[in-house]
């Protein structure tokens, strides 16, 4: 039975916790169209300095300044932006497809050995790589590979694939070697290499010539792909992501599907033989998250689960419709850490970076109240971009939100910062920035300061919610922080450790204080978020 608060202690800081305060948005930048310009591969890549965003648009792109129009259906393109998010130049690229339904597609990847960028993706009918000239394809949709140098000049461009529908992603490794993965629905060439339908990994070297192409995993025939993505630990490689075949064969094991979608993890040596698996599913959807390995070798793997899934010998079952795990593999295959990330709605993951001591970064979406750990944060809107980073143990260092964003990738430069990318729809706001949609998905830009958990020594303003109680009346006056002094609706939210809402009162204020009566839980620590509808303050409360 309930009874009348006796005792309440509560600290609430500002949404991402004391750890937050000295990390900004520095800038963010639009990249619109009239018909669409996000999809889920619009990517930031960074040499350090400057970042490059590379996505697809239809009909006209509106970027910084600039207009392009698409010569089919929809076109490709890359933008640089210096530190300052002043655009410096933008390429087209494309073909001459006719159909909204054909979509061409785009990655890239910097090479910091020949100071350049490789970008692959699919194409139609004919695509020009300025000075390198222009590819035919000799099917519906074919793969490109092209060279670009910093200042925006096409290198050269390559063709590759079949008659069927093929594509791929590119990748490299420190020691510039580029890398196709690549998936045809049909017979295909690579320079003077024909492979039969299905997945394959190419090797090119930095001029464009075909090295190595080998058929290495499973293609689905019913007109979906697999989810195939790849990343580099010492000499070896990495391989991971996720399947929707029933078996899927990877090199010579075979992997049988436990639900929707499964997700793996495998390192390979050099010439692709494998070292080490893993597989983790369940009966729903186990997606792939980005990996990113640190200067010790290892691995930061993300799954996005929707249903019960067993790690090794743990099982986890999601809080709500979707959690992510957080999982640390040592370069020999150890299961170090299991971290889960939970939200009272749902959360999801699908980026990371690694900074230079070796700390993670991950950027998602997320519904309702997430929990990282000692740092909670609630959700304006469904749904809202968050980043937070962890250190080497996983723990939560601090974390930034905003509402209405839906992110596709992260990059750090050499000092540390954050470059994100993602989508919105309607109108977005990031930290001084708001920007309204040209279509119906935009791609936003955005810097943020690193997160380093210390404290603004600037902040003189009182940026904490402190709550009194008078044991003898069940009563609390609360005096909120300085943000919130002239608010008039405030809702205080109450959760329980599995994010469960268990209070909920709207407050009034008077003279910068409220009072508020409250039925005491059980004993215990709880979640306790007081917001505005457009920010909030995050902390814990403790019944005793």
């Amino acid at each position: 039975m309930k009874r009348m608060l006796t005792i309440l202690t509560i600290c609430i800081y500002l949404l991402l916790g004391s750890r937050k305060a000295s990390a900004q948005w520095q800038w963010a930048e639009h990249f619109g169209s009239s018909y669409a310009a996000y999809n889920e591969r619009a990517k930031v890549i960074s040499d350090g300095t400057n970042s490059y965003l590379i996505g697809s648009f239809g009909g006209v792109l509106y970027a910084p300044n600039d207009t392009i129009q698409s010569l089919g259906s929809n076109d490709m393109f890359i933008s640089k932006i210096d530190q300052n998010g002043l655009r410096l130049w933008t390429k087209q690229l494309g073909g001459l497809n006719s159909s909204f339904m054909d979509w061409e597609d785009i990655n890239g990847v910097f090479d910091s050995v020949n100071n350049c960028i490789y970008l692959s993706g699919q194409f139609f009918g004919i695509a020009t790589f300025g000075a390198a000239g222009s590819l035919f394809s000799s099917g519906g949709v074919d793969i490109f590979l092209a060279k670009i140098d910093l200042n925006g000049n096409f290198i050269w461009a390559k063709r590759a694939g079949g008659n069927g529908e093929d594509q791929a992603l590119v990748f490299v490794n420190s020691s510039g070697t580029i890398y196709l993965v690549s998936q045809t629905k049909d017979s295909a060439t690579f320079d003077n290499f024909h492979l039969p339908a299905g997945g394959s990994i190419e090797k090119y070297d930095t001029n464009g010539n075909c090295l190595i192409a080998e058929n290495k995993f499973t293609v689905p025939n019913a007109g979906y792909y697999n989810y195939i993505f790849m990343n580099f630990v010492g000499n070896n490689i990495i391989l991971y992501g996720s399947f929707k075949s029933a078996v899927f064969q990877i090199d010579n094991v075979s992997l049988t599907n436990k639900g929707l979608f499964d997700y793996f993890v495998a390192v390979c040596d050099s010439d692709l033989n494998i070292k080490w698996l893993k597989h983790f599913g369940g009966p729903g959807n186990d997606t792939k998250g980005d990996i990113s390995v640190d200067k010790l070798g290892n691995i930061y793997s993300l799954i996005n689960f929707s249903d019960s899934i067993k790690i090794d010998s743990l099982n986890f079952t999601p809080n709500s419709s979707s959690d992510v795990l957080l999982l640390k593999i040592s370069a020999e295959g150890r299961l170090a850490i299991v971290k889960v990330i939970n939200s009272s709605g749902a959360i999801y993951s699908n980026s990371t970076a690694i900074d230079a001591n070796n700390e993670l970064y991950l950027t998602g979406f997320f519904d309702g109240v997430s929990n990282f750990g000692l740092t909670s944060i609630m959700a304006g809107l469904p749904f809202d971009y968050f980043i937070a980073k962890f250190d080497t143990s996983l723990i939560c260092i601090g974390a930034d939100s905003f509402t209405n964003g839906q992110p596709t990738s992260i990059s750090l430069d050499n000092a540390g910062n954050i470059i994100c990318s993602g989508g919105f729809q309607n109108q977005v706001t990031i930290g001084n920035n708001s920007i309204s949609s040209y279509g119906s998905y935009d791609i936003f830009l955005a810097k943020h300061d690193a997160i380093t958990g210390i404290p603004d020594p600037r902040r003189t303003t009182n940026n904490q919610l402190n709550i009194h109680a008078n044991p003898n009346e069940g009563k609390c006056n609360i005096t909120v922080p300085d943000e919130f002094a002239h608010e008039k609706n405030l809702v205080l939210s109450i959760y329980n450790s599995s994010g469960k809402l268990i209070q909920q009162k709207k407050l009034e204020m008077n003279e910068g204080k409220i009072k508020l009566s409250l039925e005491a839980e059980a004993k215990g620590l709880y979640n306790a978020v007081l917001s505005n509808g457009m920010k909030s303050y995050s902390g814990k409360i403790v019944f005793e």
